[in-house]
């Protein structure tokens, strides 16, 4: 049976907002945040010999990606309240809506099902 349009879009809807609760999207910002200053810190010197390392770098951009570091997980703090609230008013009761649809989707499977053996039966029965 072919999904109706309204479920893919309450799966839609609850798939996105699962994805913001998981605060995600802004996991994966620190990450690169935390990439972008390993591209930044310097590889100068020998491993073996310590005095031999050079401070180079950009320190500029090494403090730039901290701060955006620091005001992702600020957004973070501040964005779980609202989250935790799209859980409770949109996810659950998508979910609870997929439920009643997957029990409307059966029974009318089966509501065709039974249409078919009654309307087979009267075609065989001799009038």
């Amino acid at each position: 049976m072919k999904t109706p349009k309204s479920t893919k879009m309450v799966l839609m809807v609850r798939d996105h907002c699962e994805c913001c609760l998981k605060l995600g999207m802004l996991n994966h910002q620190i990450e690169f945040s935390k990439a972008i200053q390993e591209i930044y810190k310097p590889i100068s010197g020998r491993a073996s010999d310590p005095n031999s390392t050079k401070p180079e770098g950009n320190a500029e951009g090494i403090k730039a990606c901290e701060e955006y570091e620091a005001a992702v997980r600020d957004l973070q703090e501040t964005l779980k309240p609202e989250l935790e609230m799209l859980e409770t008013r949109i996810i659950q009761p998508a979910n609870d809506l997929l439920a009643v649809i997957k029990t409307v989707q059966k029974m009318l499977v089966k509501r065709n099902h039974k249409l078919l053996d009654y309307d087979r039966m009267f075609s065989l029965r001799p009038r």
